[in-house]
């Protein structure tokens, strides 16, 4: 039987999931040696109430026409949380075709203006591969200062060491965009640019490779990031997320000051540094 690239992915999404999960975290005695850690398949399908063959299927990427239902009470089993469920729904709806990712080139023209809008504080816009399309000046030093060229915002936060620098919680903040950007992929499986983008970022990091390989998934809509700058100290932020293209994918970021932290008078510094640099107030890759 063919398999479509959206449901091998959910395949090995739930056996990442089944093998984070011991007998005891679900109720269940556990009996015997086991080769592999994790629950055994025969064990989610119990749990989940669906039979073990067609369980299988589902992991090999064999079954198609997964029921919501079937999902959900696959959830249940494996403890997981809205937002897995979310991406499990999307991939076992998506037809095995998948997104070709060819919808032309959007209109950049106005996305200048509305990142130079957000100054003091920090914004850009992403693409679906979550290139740097337009980024502000106080931006700029986060994504490697993307000046000429169209960076890659996952690229620039494994290996550009400056931006690296600029983030006391760094390891965090990677994981938890690769969960984030793998949530927010999910229906490009099939898409070339994407399968050949992951290939590169597996290539140039090792460290993208091994959590790649965990499937793990996170909600990109609003999410805490803490950064440094030497000139103004620490600064914390909340990082909004507003889509506002659905043929493009694309994607405003926003950074918001905490309240309370210092962070609003530490940002209007910085920016009068880069002013005093005669930074220009905003860059369109």
């Amino acid at each position: 039987m063919p398999r479509s690239g959206h449901l091998l992915e959910l395949g090995r999404f739930l056996s990442a999931r089944r093998a984070e999960l011991t007998p005891a975290d679900v109720g269940l005695p556990d009996v015997g040696r086991r080769r592999t850690p994790g629950l055994r398949r025969e064990e989610v399908a119990t749990l989940a109430g669906v039979g073990a063959s067609w369980y299988t299927w589902i992991e090999q990427g064999r079954a198609e026409n997964v029921s919501a239902e079937i999902l959900r009470a696959l959830a249940r089993a494996l403890r997981l949380d809205d937002v897995e469920l979310r991406y499990m729904t999307g991939l076992a709806s998506v037809p095995s075709g998948g997104s070709t990712g060819d919808s032309g080139s959007p209109d950049l023209s106005l996305m200048p203006q509305i990142v130079e809008n957000w100054l003091p504080q920090p914004a850009y816009v992403l693409d679906r591969y979550w290139n740097v399309l337009v980024a502000n000046a106080v931006a700029r030093p986060l994504l490697g200062d993307p000046e000429g060229e169209r960076a890659n915002y996952l690229e620039t936060l494994l290996t550009n060491t400056g931006a690296r620098q600029m983030r006391p919680d760094w390891e965090r903040d990677v994981e938890s965009a690769v969960a984030r950007f793998r949530a927010d992929t999910w229906s490009l499986s099939a898409d070339p640019g994407f399968v050949a983008l992951i290939d590169h970022l597996c290539t140039v990091s090792t460290h993208f490779a091994r959590l790649w390989d965990q499937y793990q998934v996170a909600d990109d809509s609003c999410y805490q990031e803490s950064l440094y700058h030497r000139d103004v100290g620490d600064m914390r932020f909340t990082r909004v997320v507003m889509d506002f293209t659905c043929g493009y994918g694309l994607k405003l970021v926003l950074l918001t000051p905490v309240a309370g932290s210092g962070t609003r008078e530490a940002v209007e510094r910085w920016y009068e540094l880069l002013s005093v640099e005669n930074v220009l107030p905003a860059v369109s890759a």
